[in-house]
């Protein structure tokens, strides 16, 4: 049996942590893919 594996990324990682170690998730600019990014974590 084949064993299907994936995953999601994005060139903007760097970016990301320093926004969310900053707290500044709620900027606009970050708000709507954050929110995204979290929703695939989930499902």
């Amino acid at each position: 049996m084949a064993r299907i594996v994936g995953g999601v990324t994005t060139s903007h990682i760097p970016a990301i942590g320093n926004v969310m170690n900053a707290g500044r998730v709620s900027v606009p600019y970050w708000k709507l893919f954050l929110m995204d990014m979290n929703q695939s974590r989930l499902g």
